[in-house]
């Protein structure tokens, strides 16, 4: 364990929306909400985030979002992340979610923090309640 490791703080990533932006003949936009919680005393700029989105243990969309987000010290910055998922995959998950109890859902990755690379996984399940 560094020194680094002994006095800051992981940055936490939570996905708490999912929408539609746009609907193609073969693929979808999607934004991704995340909200990035700093627990640190100082402030911190996410700069880049590497993502994997996975639904029913499958892979529908990964990639890299570069911007600067800012999280103030002790806080929580919301922000969006446009994602592209084919419409097939958008289908099986649908069909899935809507005719049985539901579908897993799991993004992983990472977000870069300065010199830090801060990984998340946040894993949940969706009914036809959530859509």
């Amino acid at each position: 364990m560094t020194i680094a490791d002994q006095l800051v703080e992981p940055i936490k990533v939570k996905v708490p929306d999912v929408s539609v932006k746009k609907l193609e003949l073969t693929r979808a936009e999607l934004n991704v909400k995340l909200r990035v919680t700093n627990p640190n005393k100082i402030s911190a700029t996410v700069s880049k985030l590497k993502y994997d989105i996975i639904i029913n243990d499958k892979s529908v969309a990964n990639g890299t979002y570069v911007k600067d987000v800012e999280i103030p010290a002790d806080g929580t910055t919301e922000t969006v992340v446009p994602i592209v998922v084919s419409n097939a995959d958008l289908l099986k998950f649908l069909a899935k979610t809507v005719f049985t109890k539901g579908s897993k859902y799991r993004a992983k990755g990472d977000v870069t923090v300065g010199p830090l690379s801060v990984p998340f996984d946040e894993a949940g399940f969706i009914t036809r309640s959530d859509l």
